[in-house]
């Protein structure tokens, strides 16, 4: 029963809650909201028109300062994002209706606003009002607030003004040493200069105002400054003072900068940045002389030899101090340390006490060094390295095909080159020597490369190189040695090589033999009765037959046009010439061709000769026989 009566009791509340509400009408609702936003949330008439609202409960009002990430603080600084969240309660359950916000650029909340967004309804008694923000770009003090319209139940009210505190954002402040081109540095050369440059950020803003630079002698800034700049203006959060250029001697500095702050950010500090100026480069010349005060690399054996140095500072400056060094070597490239020394520096060193020298063959080596100064940097010369030498004497042959050395061949004949160097000490010269030509027998003018050959044991022998003449002539060579590490180069005597025309082959002569002149055969006597009788056919101009064994040269008769024999005289064999030997004609001598064509023209000389003579006795013959007409059977006119 008791149960039962709340609940009536609480309809009845209720129920008459409502019924008043009907009676004052919705014009009464509106007219409780326009105060608050005509007047705004601070004026005292906006106070009075919140209790003209419908609803007659008290709603309890939380007011809450959030940054952007939703975390309730009670101070920021600048550049943080602020927005104010308002949680509502009562006695009859949440709330409802509209809040809005209001954001003041004081502390007590006086008008006007800075910052006013519409109005967000409630959820549950709450809302965070994040379309009412501020940012703020100074310290100070700000203040919030936030309005309620009411409901049904609640009136509408104002939450109370929250005060809250801006402070200063704090810079990063930094320096960096910049040279003449803005390059960023950590050290300089000497003689050129370095400045400051300053960068002040902040992120939640960009710092203004000015900056200034302190200088000190020292690495650490430490101490008593050594100098500062002039104050220096910030653009853009930048200042790059190329106008403070301290420093010039060598030596580690250092620069720190300091920034005044301004209206939203706190002074601050770089933090200090050291840097160095080189010392300065000195001239340091090393070699090593011989007892002429002349750079020597190699030297005959048993002459002396020293280190040299010359060092010279920057003119206008303090001449350098400090002392050289001498290491010396038992190799050529400064590897095994046989000794070392010092003595103070001077402009011109001939240093003397470390002079030495070899009787044999050997390379020794030296590095000469500079301690520096205060002013002037440290200084290691080169490796330097000197060897003792023998001389080397060489030889030229030109071999034929059988390795025979020659200084005459003919045209066409290969030969190559032998090249020998002697020398007085174990090994013998080694290394590589050259063989020119010249087409002369002296040597003189510039002579050709023709050959190369490496030294074995002193002997270069180019078999692989083979040389021919296609004419005769005089030719020359030369050879020339480089050299190794314990000989000297050398150049061989002119070796004259002369060059003739080939041998032709010989050409066998032949001895005629002797011939035996054979016996005459006697003509046999005709018989008359075995001569037989004319033959009536042949008449008159019929031929008389001599004996066979007795030929007769025969002549044609020009008168009668008959053939008739004469005596039985035999001519004298045409002369026979001497043969020629086979292959005379190929073998191209011009002696020859004369000798043969000299016997062919005897031949027919002699052939003719023939000939005339027995025409002659055949026409003498024919006049005997026409003078005896009547001779018989014995003889036959024509």
């Amino acid at each position: 029963m008791r149960l039962v009566s709340k609940a009536v009791m609480a309809i009845l509340v209720i129920g008459a809650a409502v019924a008043l509400g009907a009676s004052r009408g919705a014009d009464t609702r509106g007219a409780g909201l326009r105060p608050a936003s005509a007047v705004g949330p601070g004026s005292a008439a906006g106070a009075a028109g919140v209790t003209n609202l419908l609803g007659s409960a008290t709603a309890v009002m939380t007011v809450t300062i959030h940054n952007a990430t939703h975390v309730n603080l009670t101070t920021a600084s600048v550049g943080t994002q602020l927005h104010p969240k308002v949680t509502m309660g009562g006695a009859f359950g949440f709330p409802t209706g509209e809040v809005t916000g209001y954001i003041f650029d004081n502390s007590a909340c006086i008008s006007p606003a800075v910052n006013k967004a519409d109005g967000m309804n409630l959820a549950l008694g709450a809302a965070d009002l994040t379309t009412t923000w501020i940012k703020p770009t100074v310290a100070g003090q700000i203040s919030f607030r936030v309005t309620y319209a009411g409901d049904a139940i609640y009136a509408a009210r104002q939450s109370p003004c929250i005060s809250f505190t801006i402070t200063k954002a704090t810079p990063s402040v930094s320096l960096k040493v910049h040279d003449g081109s803005h390059a960023e540095v950590t050290s300089i050369e000497f003689g050129e200069v370095a400045h400051p440059a300053v960068t002040v950020v902040s992120r939640v803003g960009g710092p203004t105002g000015t900056v200034t630079v302190s200088w000190w002698t020292n690495g650490t800034c430490s101490g008593q400054t050594g100098d500062s700049s002039a104050i220096a203006n910030l653009v853009a959060g930048k200042a790059d003072t190329t106008y403070f250029q301290p420093g010039f001697d060598p030596g580690s500095f250092s620069f720190r900068a300091h920034y005044e702050g301004d209206a939203g950010f706190k002074p601050g500090d770089s933090a200090c940045v050291k840097y160095t100026v080189k010392k300065a480069d000195v001239a340091f010349i090393t070699s090593i002389h011989d007892s002429h005060h002349v750079p020597a690399k190699d030297v005959a054996l048993g002459d002396p030899v020293h280190p040299y140095a010359s060092l010279n500072g920057l003119p206008g400056m303090a001449a350098p101090t400090g002392e050289v060094g001498v290491w010396y070597y038992g190799d050529a490239d400064c590897g095994k340390t046989i000794g070392t020394g010092a003595q103070a520096v001077a402009p011109q060193m001939e240093l003397l006490a470390f002079e030495t020298s070899r009787p044999s063959p050997a390379t020794l080596s030296w590095r000469i060094t500079y301690s520096g100064d205060a002013m002037y940097q440290a200084k290691t010369g080169p490796c330097l390295a000197v060897s003792w030498k023998a001389p080397a004497t060489l030889s030229l042959a030109a071999h034929d095909a059988a390795h025979a050395s020659v200084s005459s061949v003919e045209v066409g004949e290969d030969v190559h080159f032998r090249v020998k160097a002697a020398g007085a000490f174990v090994p013998a010269p080694d290394g590589e020597v050259s063989v020119y030509a010249f087409d002369n027998a002296t040597c003189s003018g510039s002579g050709m490369l023709i050959a190369n050959a490496v030294l074995t044991d002193g002997i270069g022998h180019d078999t692989v190189h083979h040389f021919a003449w296609d004419k005769p002539g005089q030719h020359s060579f030369v050879a020339d040695y480089a050299g190794d590490d314990n000989y000297f180069g050398d150049e061989s005597p002119c070796r004259t090589l002369t060059v003739t025309a080939a041998t032709p082959a010989a050409t066998p002569v032949a001895t005629p033999k002797p011939t035996t002149k054979p016996a005459t055969t006697p003509a046999p006597t005709a018989d008359p009765a075995s001569t037989p009788a004319p033959d009536a056919t042949s008449g008159p101009a019929a031929s008389v037959v001599p004996d066979a064994s007795a030929p007769a040269p025969e002549a044609t008769n020009g008168a009668g046009g008959g053939t008739t024999t004469g005596d039985a005289a035999t001519p004298s064999p045409a002369p026979t010439a001497a043969p020629q030997p086979a292959g005379a004609a190929s073998a191209g001598s011009d002696t020859w061709i004369i000798v043969v064509l000299l016997a062919g023209i005897l031949l027919l000389l002699l052939v003719i000769a023939f000939l005339l003579g027995r025409g002659r006795r055949a026409t003498d013959s024919q006049a005997a026989t026409g003078a005896t007409a009547t001779g018989g059977a014995a003889s036959t006119a024509r």
